[in-house]
């Protein structure tokens, strides 16, 4: 049975480099009730195959090309977040 609790994305360490039209954007996933960091969150970047999951301590970085970009969030036990 899914929650319906959604978690937050906390981009902490939101960090955009710019190389060749891309960008690499930090953060960290934590539940949006108990603040909680969550390891093992699973994300893509919206209509391509570039996906990577957060450490231990719920970070993550990701390299995205062009502009526009969605990431979906999913973990088990919480509806997908697209941000």
């Amino acid at each position: 049975m899914k929650k319906n609790v959604l978690f937050s994305v906390v981009f902490l360490l939101f960090h955009v480099a710019v190389f060749a039209q891309g960008r690499t954007i930090k953060g960290v996933v934590k539940d949006s009730e108990t603040n909680e960091r969550l390891p093992g969150v699973g994300i893509l970047v919206a209509g391509t195959t570039v996906a990577t999951t957060t450490d231990a301590n719920g970070a993550y970085s990701i390299a995205v090309e062009g502009e526009g970009k969605q990431l979906v969030f999913s973990f088990v036990g919480y509806a997908n977040q697209t941000v």
